[in-house]
């Protein structure tokens, strides 16, 4: 049997194809990511949070709660659902809530950047009673 470069360097239709198509998806799977974030910007963070009463623990419906940067410029506000959560969009340094009915007394608490963000450990913001 001859040996030559020639028989060496064939390669079986099936293979070429097999080697095509996974560079194809290697280079969507890099290139992707690339595009969503031209065309959608950015995926902005998202931060979970309770607003509660500092004695009884019970969460607080229709609390205005700012979410502040670093300035205390707000960059995004939300109002506490039936059990004191919220969501707010943007990288809070500080959440500020606030009652308009004046029941509770303001409150501003630090949020820490490095926290990982877990829907089950929400950041909590206790607010104590106004006197009267």
């Amino acid at each position: 049997m001859k040996w030559s470069i020639r028989a060496a360097l064939r390669v079986p239709a099936d293979r070429v194809k097999d080697a095509a198509a996974r560079l194809a998806l290697k280079t969507l799977t890099a290139v992707l990511p690339v595009f969503i974030a031209a065309c959608y910007g950015m995926p902005y963070v998202f931060r979970t949070a309770r607003v509660v009463d500092r004695d009884t623990r019970g969460g607080l419906e229709g609390i205005d709660v700012q979410c502040l940067d670093a300035d205390d410029k707000v960059i995004g506000s939300r109002v506490t659902d039936r059990n004191g959560s919220f969501e707010v969009k943007g990288d809070c340094a500080k959440l500020r809530a606030s009652d308009g009915a004046h029941v509770y007394r303001q409150a501003t608490v630090p949020v820490d950047p490095a926290r990982p963000h877990r829907p089950s450990d929400p950041v909590v913001v206790e607010m104590d009673k106004a006197a009267r």
